[in-house]
């Protein structure tokens, strides 16, 4: 019996351990409860805050539906959070230098190190906000004008995965996100437009000081019910360098 009793109370506080050191997979009351075990999770808000300079090199391909390439180029990401706010993304074409620039809220495209004249600020934006929103999720989604909707479980990619529903104030789009029942990495999100349906699929991730990030994916554009029409692009993501 004393046996019995010894196992019993090993097994009881091996699950407290367990419970404890792990996050209630089955529990989450809200997106705002979700999303801060999965920052929590991937490296947590504060640690996130604290870069100051985080560079990468992006492999980026654009298909049309008939499979031919509509855009190739790799790009190389510096951005500084340290003094004076600054994203920078270059690459080549035809032998040009093409930069983007972000300097505070002033945004800038150069070729060959003159001002391009017909960039607007406003396309520059969107081009940079958009590669620092996904290489940043989930930090991203930490957003004052976010509405966080935890939908439970479901199934993506033939995988029970947790559903977490996003949209933002001013925007039409509407966002599901897919992340891992166990480990809570992010696998991917289908997100609905004013004008296309697109699921993208992470494939690889990289831990770097302690951060969870996308190494690989893939986009797909798909109809209303996500079935995919065909792949629209791929995405790989080398030399990863944080600065804390």
């Amino acid at each position: 019996i004393t046996y019995i009793l010894g196992i019993a109370i090993l097994g009881f506080i091996a699950w407290q351990l367990i419970g404890y050191i792990l996050p209630d997979q089955k529990g989450f009351k809200d997106g705002a409860t979700f999303l801060s075990a999965v920052v929590k999770k991937s490296g947590g808000e504060n640690r996130w805050e604290s870069i100051k300079n985080l560079r990468f090199d992006k492999d980026f391909k654009l298909y049309a539906s008939d499979g031919s390439i509509e855009i190739a180029r790799d790009e190389h990401h510096d951005y500084q959070y340290e003094n004076n706010h600054k994203k920078m993304i270059t690459w080549q074409k035809d032998s040009l230098d093409i930069m983007l620039v972000q300097q505070d809220t002033m945004y800038h495209k150069y070729i060959n190190t003159l001002l391009d004249s017909t960039a607007t600020a406003t396309g520059v934006k969107a081009s940079i906000d958009a590669a620092a929103f996904v290489i940043g999720i989930p930090f991203s989604l930490i957003d004052g004008n976010a509405t966080l909707t935890y939908l439970g479980l479901t199934t993506f990619q033939d995988k029970e995965v947790h559903n977490l529903n996003v949209t933002f104030a001013g925007s039409t789009d509407i966002w599901y996100f897919y992340y891992d029942t166990t480990t809570l990495d992010w696998l991917g999100y289908w997100v609905k437009t004013s004008d296309h349906y697109s699921l993208i699929v992470n494939e690889e991730f990289v831990e770097v000081e302690g951060f969870t990030l996308s190494r690989k994916r893939k986009s797909y554009r798909t109809d209303a019910s996500q079935k995919v029409l065909y792949l629209r692009a791929t995405y790989v993501y080398e030399n990863y360098h944080i600065v804390l």
